[in-house]
């Protein structure tokens, strides 16, 4: 695994100060004496530094959820309009409808075909209605 040593780095760094902050706290109270306080910084220290190459790790597979969600999300609505249009097509050849349904007729499915032209494509949409 590949990990962004900048981000390990600073991780290390932000967790580190935090610890040894309160070990210090608790040294100068004398809570922690000689040994036990080599003892403590040895383990806190291994704790700091296994926590600095985990969360960068974390943070990049909670990102990755978040656009697996995201892309659920997107292929719902894809889903959604295809089986709008299907429907609004069989209809139509049918002859179950007479009148062309008020949202093809307005911009709204224009909008959603943008929409989903843009999440997918990463690029605007220049659609013009007629």
């Amino acid at each position: 695994m590949a990990y962004n040593l900048l981000e390990v780095e600073r991780t290390y760094q932000s967790l580190s100060t935090l610890v040894l902050e309160d070990l210090d706290k608790q040294f100068r109270a004398k809570r922690i004496k000689g040994t036990e306080y080599a003892d403590t910084y040895q383990a806190l220290m291994n704790t700091v530094l296994s926590l600095s190459f985990e969360t960068p790790s974390k943070d990049e597979q909670t990102q990755l959820y978040a656009r697996q969600r995201e892309g659920f999300d997107d292929d719902l609505r894809r889903k959604m309009l295809d089986i709008q249009m299907n429907t609004w097509a069989m209809m139509f050849s049918s002859g179950l409808l007479t009148e062309t349904p008020a949202i093809i007729t307005s911009d709204e499915v224009s909008d959603l075909y943008c929409y989903m032209k843009e999440q997918v494509l990463s690029e605007p949409c220049n659609f013009v209605t007629p």
